[in-house]
């Protein structure tokens, strides 16, 4: 554990202060034959450890959060604290790491229950140690999806961020399929008032498998720009959604050609005011 430690230190030395770029792949290469890099535990100042395998890029996001405390979604994030008031519920469909589920339940919210989804197995043993007795985050290893099944998950290796259920690569593991419609009516998750979908191609079909829940509940949804997604929101505008592009700072715009959009969109409900919100 001496030499990951040293390993790691550099690492937050080289890219935390110096601000350099690239010691990443170093490690990734080094966690191949290194066990202490592969189950490497992250002291969270204030909030706890996590278990990372630094094989994985996905386990990057941890710890940059740790060193210079931002997440590569921050502006995801800064807009689901503008939109959140307390005891609300936010689903986050597509886990991952955890660590958008961990800092909306940490630093803004108010959130009454956080539903968290991630059907990689790997990632969801990482979810259920972050979370085990967690009063607010609950950890479902499903996705979701139109249909309650079963599907080939795709993993590329050292790169979890990419798994996908459209698009070829890597390794394939069977996955629980389910449906959001059919999970609520069970009563084993809580309606959503926010979705933050990131599932890498599969996000149309999630959102079939919604579609009593949000015509019942209206729930924000957040979600990555694609040809797919902007081909539907016609369908949203009849329940009376505003589709908004998400900007670089977390605010939003209706204009796809705003220099500074992003890569998320949002499809916000009736009633909902973002009027401070717009650009």
């Amino acid at each position: 554990m001496v030499i990951a430690n040293t390993i790691v230190f550099f690492y937050r030395w080289w890219h935390g202060t110096c601000k350099f770029k690239g010691a990443g792949w170093i490690i990734k290469g080094l966690a191949r034959g290194l066990q202490g890099l592969q189950h490497y535990p992250l002291d969270v100042p204030g909030r706890g450890r996590v278990i990372l395998d630094l094989r994985d890029v996905g386990a990057f996001t941890w710890l940059n959060y740790v060193v210079d405390g931002r997440h590569p979604e921050e502006a995801l994030l800064t807009l689901i604290r503008a939109l959140a008031r307390p005891g609300q519920v936010l689903w986050d469909v597509g886990a991952n790491v955890g660590l958008v589920s961990a800092l909306c339940k940490w630093e803004g919210g108010g959130f009454q229950r956080i539903e968290s989804f991630e059907p990689n197995p790997a990632l969801c043993q990482g979810l259920n140690e972050v979370f085990s007795g967690d009063n607010v985050v609950r950890v479902h290893a499903v996705a979701l999806g139109e249909t309650n099944s079963t599907s080939l998950l795709m993993r590329r290796r050292g790169d979890s961020l990419r798994s996908s259920l459209v698009d070829g690569g890597g390794d394939e593991v069977e996955v629980v399929v389910r449906t959001g419609d059919s999970m609520v009516e069970e009563a084993s998750v809580e309606a959503p008032d926010i979705i933050k979908l990131d599932t890498e191609g599969f996000e149309v079909q999630v959102l079939s498998g919604l579609e009593k829940t949000i015509i019942a509940h209206r729930p924000a949804l957040l979600l990555e720009r694609s040809p797919a997604l902007e081909a539907i929101v016609p369908r949203y505008s009849a329940l009376g959604y505003t589709g908004c592009y998400i900007t670089r700072d977390g605010r939003l715009t209706i204009n796809p050609r705003n220099p500074e959009c992003g890569h998320n969109c949002a499809l916000i409900p009736p009633g909902v005011d973002i009027s401070s919100l717009l650009i």
